[in-house]
């Protein structure tokens, strides 16, 4: 989705990654997650960036069905800003 977006509210401990630099941050956190959840406004933008990192990162990687507005939707926690 849109920086902008992002810093309104976002997932707690999400990490703003354009698609065009998943490579690098898969590379600079290699070791943080064994699983993998991607997000987005665009439920078919998530599947897409799901799919790339599935073939950079080695480890399990998952779309979030129904993206940020199911998320929004249940009522769970946000955080504002640019924490990453």
């Amino acid at each position: 989705g849109a920086s902008r977006a992002f810093r309104a509210g976002h997932i707690p401990d999400a990490w703003f990654i354009p698609r065009a630099r998943l490579a690098e941050a898969v590379a600079a956190h290699a070791g943080d997650a064994a699983t993998i959840v991607v997000t987005a406004g665009d439920a078919a933008l998530a599947a897409l960036g799901a799919a790339d990192l599935a073939g950079l990162a080695g480890r399990c990687v998952r779309a979030l069905l129904g993206g940020n507005a199911a998320w929004r939707a249940a009522g769970l926690e946000l955080e504002a800003g640019e924490a990453r």
